[in-house]
């Protein structure tokens, strides 16, 4: 199994250690270091894994890494008084943090992976002078699972073979509120922090059958604001032919992107098979003509509405 790890980050404020006229002196450890117990929140969800590796980094730029267990805190021993800023984000699968950016790398064909669970928290806290501060540090979910159900209704279900789709305008980034971003060297190539922009994304969707429903799920980075979300359904029938439409659930999906805490996102609509037509025996393969329609796109709650879409 590949290994995971949750960074945390721990800056350390400056001018914040008292006033000192013997520089020999200055030099040594605080004369009254206090001492913080960091400790992983993760509401009433699992660590998404064992161990996490532990950043403590100052402003001049040096670091100390540890690891230490998800479940577990984390002890800052004989600190100067200060204030501090804890950042936290674990490893997971298909992203790379970058600067202050989540970011999703890029199948062959050109859509996005499903990433594993990622978690990101940050907080601020104060060290006093001989004295313990107990900090709980939040860990919010920083993907969602989107869930789509069709329920299958009409003529001959059983035509219905497999159904797969394409969802066009998801994220590839997202950004992690924050998190310092180190000054990149002269000769880095810009960002996309820099340039604010990101390549269209879109995800591969595989429907299962079960009964009279359709179900198909993806874990996302996010939705990307900035574009339409455009979902292109190809239906399978059992004489071998293929059906292709096209639907817009932008305003289906324009919440996505604002809860940290729901693990997953659900919209569904009614699928309507439509009659066949007769049969035509001098070419067996297209004896059916069927079709397809969806309606009542929405999400599960009522006041979201319903909107039919089709493009």
């Amino acid at each position: 199994m590949k290994k995971e790890l949750l960074i945390l980050s721990a800056t350390l404020g400056l001018g914040l250690l008292t006033a000192c006229n013997d520089k020999d002196f200055c030099d040594l450890p605080h004369p009254h270091p206090g001492q913080a117990l960091l400790t992983p929140e993760w509401k009433e969800v699992l660590p998404p894994t064992e161990k996490m590796t532990l950043l403590f980094g100052l402003p001049d730029g040096t670091t100390t890494i540890m690891e230490m267990p998800t479940s577990g805190s984390y002890q800052l021993t004989d600190r100067a008084p200060g204030t501090y800023q804890a950042f936290a984000y674990n490893a997971a699968e298909h992203i790379h943090i970058e600067g202050n950016l989540a970011q999703l790398d890029q199948n062959p064909d050109g859509t996005l992976p499903e990433p594993g669970p990622l978690y990101y928290g940050h907080t601020s806290f104060r060290i006093e002078p001989d004295k313990q501060v107990s900090v709980s540090l939040p860990m919010l979910l920083q993907t969602r699972l989107l869930q789509i159900s069709l329920n299958l209704s009409g003529e001959q279900p059983d035509r219905v073979i497999r159904m797969e789709g394409k969802l066009t305008g998801i994220a590839d980034t997202r950004t992690l509120p924050g998190l310092p971003v180190p000054d990149a060297p002269a000769t880095a190539p810009a960002s996309r922090a820099d340039t604010g922009s990101s390549r269209p994304g879109s995800i591969p969707l595989t429907f299962v059958r079960t009964d009279d429903e359709l179900k198909a799920s993806y874990r996302l980075l996010g939705i990307d604001i900035e574009r339409r979300q455009i979902l292109t359904l190809v239906l399978t029938y059992k004489n071998g032919k293929q059906e292709s439409q096209t639907y817009e659930l932008t305003q289906q999906l324009a919440g996505f992107n604002d809860d940290g805490f729901t693990p997953s996102f659900h919209i569904s609509a009614s699928f309507v098979l439509l009659p066949p037509e007769p049969d035509e025996p001098d070419n067996p393969q297209t004896a059916l003509t069927p079709g397809f329609k969806i309606i009542g796109w929405g999400t599960p709650l009522p006041e979201e509405g319903n909107a039919d879409m089709e493009l």
